[in-house]
Order: structure tokens, then C-alpha cells, then sequence
């Protein structure tokens, strides 16, 4: 994956003109480890937030909660300004994105910035993570079988939620930058959706993410349709075909499509889920180490190519020789090293570091 040269050069800017107060932090809760410069009140106000999203999901969802490793949680790392991270995410489309989200069986990143009043198309940093985690939710329940329309559908359903003061949380609001898509009723019909038929076009496609939203409202919302939803995927888990468990649970396809063309067309519905236990969350400050190598280990995170991890590993060189017994410095030399193909330092690097700390995840 391609990294901007010039980001480590932006990163250490960025510490160095912050004021003094703005130090890196570590949040720890039961789904999530962030990494931010914000203030510590609030970073744990993010990560309270960030799980009360997750538990209001499993909650609609019926899905369980097994404890986690810090390998399963899901690690985010919050960067000082949009332009940061967009040079992060480094695509030509870079200048509309708003965060990333990279899954990967090693530990599942997130990179989004503490500017969360930025907006593209009407959606928020917040809501795009949103969207984007309601994914890693879904992938993490194998016992489910969904359809495309589900996966895009309830990530734009559950992605707009938003976590008032008190901690309860508003759910069915519509996406602002899906409108004209749902209004227009471009793309797929019910049937269709349902049935995962194959887009043809680019209004094919936009229609599993608005369409899918649309019917996934609706059948949240549709008192004459409760538990209908729950059949259709009960008949996809028993080996049904798409359409004999689409019309087994909604009947007349075409009589669901005419009702989702006038509900497309009148007032959304939404509901307001009450607050649940406050969350836990474990604040501490980084050490100098920690500090000194965030931009390296940011940098790994993403990803280098040939190039790239070559001058990440030059960098990181010189950072972590200001700290040889440092663990985690000494962890994320390692990984810079093994992605620049240096072997034998990244193997020494590592010993290194388990010297330090024998139970270090990474270096181990």
C-alpha cells in the first residue's frame, strides 16, 4: 500500500507546534484501543461514545460479547488535522475521505482525525467510522448469513446513530448523501436487492447502500413487518435460495416494493435507545518512547511498499537508538525492519524488546 514520504515530515510538524498540553494518549476499552493528541477528557468522551455505539448494536442485534484480546480489538489511531490523515490514506480521492478503516486478521485499524465537525456530503467523521465498524461487527458474527443490501444496508442504518449527552442514542436517521438516490428510486427494486442480483450500472450499485437502507428502515420501523426480517435470514441460514426465503418471509415482492416506494416518500420514523451502563474506559499518558516512535508505528500501521519501508526504517533507526531498552519502541523498530525485508535486525530488534518485556504482543 502506498504511504506519502512527506507524512513522518507532517506528523512531527504537527507535535511540534501543538502546545504543550497535547500529548499522545492511550484509551482502553473492552472493543477499542485509541491512540490521540486530544485533550483527556475528550478522548474518553470518544471512547465512551464509540462504545456505547457498540453495545447499542448487540443489543438491536442480538449478537453476543465475548471478551477480547488487544489483537481483536479494534486499534485507532486519531490524527491532529484532516490533511494528516488524508496524506495517510494517500489515494487520488484522498480529499473527500473523512477516515479509514483497514480489516486484517492481525488487528484491525481505524485512522480518522479529532475533527469530527468536518463533513463531506452531509456525513461526519463519526458516522463514516460508524458505518465502517457496524462492518467489522458483521464479519466478526460468523453465524450470519447476509445478503450485500444487508451489509451496506444496516451499516448506513446504524452508521448516521448519534450518542446524545446522556449516553442514549438516536438511531434511524436517514443518510443526508444517499437522498437523492432513495427519493429518485434509481438501481435495484426489492426483488432484486433481496435476491443479490448483480449491479449493472453505477446506479445498481448505489442502490444497495440507499435502497438497502431504505428497506432496512423499513423493516425496523414496519410494525405490519416485524419479524420478517428475522425469517428471511433464518431461511438463508437453512440453505433456502435468495428468492424462495425473500417471498417465504415478505410475501409479494412487488407489493413490498410499491410500500417501500411510498415509504421512500413520507416521514422517517426514528427511536431514541436508552443509555446502558457508563463504559469503562483505562486512560494513560504515552511514554517519551512511545511518543518519540507514534509517527513509525502509524506509518507500519498503514502500510509501505518497497520504497516506503526503507525510509520508514531509516527513521525508525534513529528514533528507537535514543531508546535500546525500550519495549515498544524497540517493537515497532522490528516492524519497520521486517518491512524493509532487514531480518536480522528486525530479529534483534524484537529480542530486544521481549528482553525488556517477555509478555510484548508484538514483539513476540
Amino acid at each position: 500500500m502506498l504511504i506519502r514520504s512527506g507524512l513522518l515530515a507532517l506528523l512531527l510538524i504537527a507535535a511540534a507546534v501543538s502546545p504543550a498540553a497535547a500529548r499522545w494518549h492511550e484509551a482502553k476499552t473492552r472493543h477499542f484501543i485509541i491512540y490521540s493528541e486530544q485533550k483527556p477528557k475528550d478522548l474518553a468522551d470518544y471512547a465512551e461514545r464509540l462504545e456505547r455505539f457498540d453495545a447499542m448494536v448487540r443489543q438491536i442485534r442480538k449478537m453476543e460479547d465475548p471478551e477480547l484480546t488487544d489483537g481483536a480489538r479494534v486499534t485507532i489511531y486519531v490524527l491532529p488535522s484532516v490533511s494528516a490523515m488524508q496524506s495517510l490514506y494517500a489515494r487520488p480521492d484522498r480529499r473527500n475521505v473523512l477516515g479509514f478503516y483497514i480489516p486484517r486478521a492481525a488487528g484491525s485499524v481505524a485512522f480518522v482525525s479529532n475533527r469530527n465537525e468536518e463533513r463531506t456530503n452531509g456525513v461526519s467523521a463519526e458516522h463514516i467510522f460508524q458505518h465502517e465498524y457496524l462492518h467489522h461487527m458483521m464479519l466478526s458474527d460468523t453465524m450470519t448469513p447476509l445478503a450485500p443490501w444487508m451489509i451496506e444496508g444496516f451499516a448506513e442504518f446504524f452508521g448516521t446513530a448519534e450518542v446524545q449527552k446522556d449516553g442514549s442514542i438516536k438511531i434511524g436517521l436517514p443518510p443526508q448523501s444517499r437522498g437523492y438516490s432513495i427519493v429518485n428510486d434509481f438501481g435495484f427494486n426489492a426483488e432484486q436487492l433481496l435476491t443479490a442480483a448483480t449491479p449493472r450500472n453505477q446506479e445498481d450499485h448505489a442502490s444497495i447502500y440507499g435502497k438497502g437502507w431504505l428497506l432496512a428502515h423499513f423493516l425496523s420501523f414496519s410494525d405490519a413487518r416485524r419479524g420478517q426480517l428475522d425469517t428471511y435470514v433464518q431461511g438463508l441460514a437453512r440453505g433456502q435460495k435468495p428468492l424462495a426465503a425473500a417471498q417465504a418471509a415478505f410475501g409479494d415482492l412487488k407489493l413490498l416494493d410499491q410500500q417501500l416506494d411510498r415509504y421512500a416518500r413520507g416521514t422517517f420514523r426514528g427511536a431514541l435507545v436508552s443509555p446502558g451502563p457508563k463504559p469503562v474506559v483505562a486512560l494513560r499518558p504515552l511514554s517519551a518512547g512511545e511518543e518519540a516512535i507514534m509517527p513509525i508505528r502509524i506509518r507500519s500501521e498503514r502500510g509501505v511498499n518497497a520504497a516506503t519501508a526503507r525510509s520508514v526504517a531509516a527513521d525508525a533507526s534513529r528514533i528507537a537508538a535514543a531508546f535500546p531498552g525500550h519495549a515498544s519502541v524497540q517493537a515497532s523498530l522490528a516492524e519497520a525492519l521486517f518491512d524493509a525485508r532487514d531480518y536480522a535486525g528486525s530479529k534483534a530488534a524484537a529480542d530486544r524488546a521481549v528482553a525488556a518485556d517477555p509478555r510484548h504482543p508484538q514483539a513476540l
